[in-house]
């Protein structure tokens, strides 16, 4: 009897132990695992602060630009090419990265004409080109008239979801997504690879790249990509060619020192002929004043980074924050 407590005994122990040992093991892996979760909340913050101050290292560069050289804006100048400041910076927690893009190089969905929206990248070579055309003119205009192919709320009230048509102008380009005709396929399929104005790193210019919101509707014809000057000469790629051509001089690279901006856009005149530059003059200017800036900051001894995504515009004293966002 005395044997059989005795196994009981030392039966109940071992289980003891068990369960404490499990409850040592648990409590050392919610200790790890909040550990982890604290120095990830750190990094978050750090990787915030380095795009924060990446952010503002590339409104200072455009500050600085603005004072130095308010008549014409160019693709080799310190706002846009400037690894010093912008590649790969190291401060005392991790380090950021910074793009600079133009959004004066683009064609402004909001204004642009019937013509300009037709010659678009992508929409021109659409099956449905007349339908997505026509339901954006219809989207940004004010009135409830149809287009022929367009939309009006007859046709949003009678979606799945249903939502108003919004007859007045785009706020972001994301917004063309609620638009008849238009996806994600449309605004994202590459255009061609190798820009520099990409924003999506190697898989090359969108469609999305190369429209903007903001602006006065007129393209700095010193930094608009081949796409958006080809589109503004009614397709004409050869003429468009030229223009970047004679602005990249003699190494036939944009934003090198060697770079051949345009002072005036009566500069182009010679350069594209007569024909062209009547209505082209019309569409273009040399200077620019509405900035996106992508920042990526990372928290050192991590794979941690945080982005701001900003649109500021600097055409006052002071500058003015027109988009904001974080990932």
């Amino acid at each position: 009897m005395k044997i059989r407590q005795k196994g009981i005994v030392l039966l109940m122990v071992l289980w003891i132990m068990v369960i404490l040992s499990t409850m040592a093991l648990s409590f050392l892996y919610m200790m790890r695992l909040e550990t982890k979760m604290a120095k990830y909340q750190l990094y978050t913050v750090e990787a915030f602060y380095l795009a924060k101050a990446g952010l503002y290292r590339a409104i200072a560069q455009l500050t600085i630009d603005k004072r130095l050289n308010p008549q014409i804006d160019t693709l080799k100048e310190s706002w846009s090419v400037n690894p010093k400041a912008y590649e790969d910076v190291s401060l005392s927690r991790g380090s950021f990265n910074v793009k600079v893009i133009d959004e004066s190089s683009k064609v402004n969905i909001n204004t642009a004409s019937p013509g300009l929206l037709r010659n678009l990248p992508i929409i021109k070579d659409a099956e449905n080109r007349a339908e997505i055309c026509d339901s954006i003119i219809d989207w940004r205009d004010t009135d409830s008239n149809h287009e022929l192919n367009g939309a009006e709320d007859n046709y949003y009230q009678s979606l799945p979801e249903p939502y108003d048509c919004k007859d007045g102008p785009l706020d972001t380009i994301e917004e063309l997504l609620l638009v008849k005709g238009i996806d994600e396929d449309l605004l994202k399929t590459p255009l061609r690879s190798g820009n520099r104005y990409s924003e999506n790193g190697g898989d090359g210019l969108r469609l999305k790249d190369i429209i903007t919101v903001y602006g006065d509707g007129k393209v700095n014809v010193n930094t608009a990509d081949l796409s958006v000057l080809s589109c503004l000469l009614g397709g004409n790629v050869d003429l468009a060619q030229s223009i970047i051509e004679h602005r990249a001089g003699p190494d036939g690279q944009d934003g090198t020192e060697d770079d051949q901006p345009f002072n005036s856009i009566n500069e182009v005149r010679p350069i594209i002929g007569e024909a062209a530059y009547g209505p082209f003059s019309k569409l273009i200017k040399v200077n620019s004043d509405i900035f996106r800036i992508i920042s990526i900051g990372r928290a050192k001894d991590s794979k941690v980074t945080k982005k701001i995504e900003a649109v500021i515009d600097r055409s006052k004293s002071s500058i003015r924050l027109i988009y904001y966002r974080e990932d």
